[in-house]
């Protein structure tokens, strides 16, 4: 019967044969292939609408990041230079995080959480008042 040694290492030095491509913009360290061509769609639609101030904006979106200290916690975050244009994809993706982040934070907090999905037709009504409706008609 033999026995097999298994020679562990200790050192941390490691050799690296990859060279990374360098990224010139934090908006090209997070962008994939869809947010690349729905911003190419978005920036040709204000182009055609002669929209420059958005043109500019979006051109400016999402290209420097930085980090921020919590003051209280000390918590270290990367913050970004962002837009707010409606159709942004790289705004859209961060606003969706949020949502989906402080979701699943509310849900935590629930003991039975339970969706419901809403539709109404469209009406000369306000949003208002038909929001109003929808509470009154599911009063307990």
């Amino acid at each position: 019967m033999s026995k097999t040694q298994h020679i562990i290492s200790s050192s941390l030095d490691t050799t690296s044969v990859s060279i990374q491509k360098s990224i010139s913009s934090y908006r090209e360290y997070i962008s994939t292939e869809n947010t690349i061509a729905e911003y190419d769609a978005i920036v040709e639609l204000y182009e055609k609408l002669w929209k420059d101030y958005q043109l500019e904006r979006l051109s400016e979106c999402r290209t420097e990041a930085f980090f921020v200290r919590e003051k209280k916690t000390g918590l270290i975050k990367v913050l970004s230079k962002s837009c707010h244009v409606k159709f942004c994809p790289y705004c859209t993706k961060s606003r969706n995080s949020l949502i989906r982040e402080n979701t699943a934070a509310w849900l935590k907090t629930c003991a039975h959480p339970k969706f419901i999905t809403l539709t109404l037709r469209h009406s000369g009504v306000g949003l208002q008042e038909q929001l109003d409706d929808l509470y009154f008609s599911f009063r307990e």
